[in-house]
């Protein structure tokens, strides 16, 4: 009697995993064959589904939803966008690292500047100042 009722019990076990893969075969076609717009709410839907799998079941559909992405040439698609994405936001990077590095350099340029001026009272811009002046202080902050 143990026997039959594990029996029984694992046999339902594997057609819960049957009808489970099915439905995500069935998603994955209708994610696929949906617009743009529609694919969107079909990919959060299925995205919710595979939060309540365990991480065995998540993995294997995860794993079949790339395979089907890849064999349809959508993967590829979605991976060039990320790549270009990727650049332009590597490219925006870049270019406020040079302007902050610059910044800072002007900065520093000034300072030295400014505590030259302090320092020995001539602003090398005008000349050595003339001759008997007092140093010109020149507020930090």
């Amino acid at each position: 009697m143990k026997k039959v009722t594990a029996l029984l019990a694992l046999v339902g076990a594997l057609t819960l995993g049957l009808a489970a893969d099915a439905t995500i075969d069935v998603q994955i076609e209708a994610i696929q064959s949906a617009p743009v717009q529609e694919r969107v709410k079909l990919m959060n839907e299925f995205k919710k589904q595979l939060m309540t799998m365990n991480q065995e079941e998540r993995q294997e559909a995860i794993a079949t939803l790339q395979a089907q992405m890849q064999a349809t040439g959508e993967m590829t698609k979605t991976q060039t966008r990320e790549r270009k994405q990727l650049r332009v936001d590597q490219a925006e990077a870049t270019g406020d690292m040079v302007r902050t590095q610059q910044m800072n350099q002007k900065q520093m340029g000034n300072q030295v500047a400014k505590d030259f001026i302090n320092a020995t009272g001539v602003n090398p811009n005008r000349g050595n100042g003339g001759g008997g002046h007092q140093p010109i202080k020149i507020p930090t902050h």
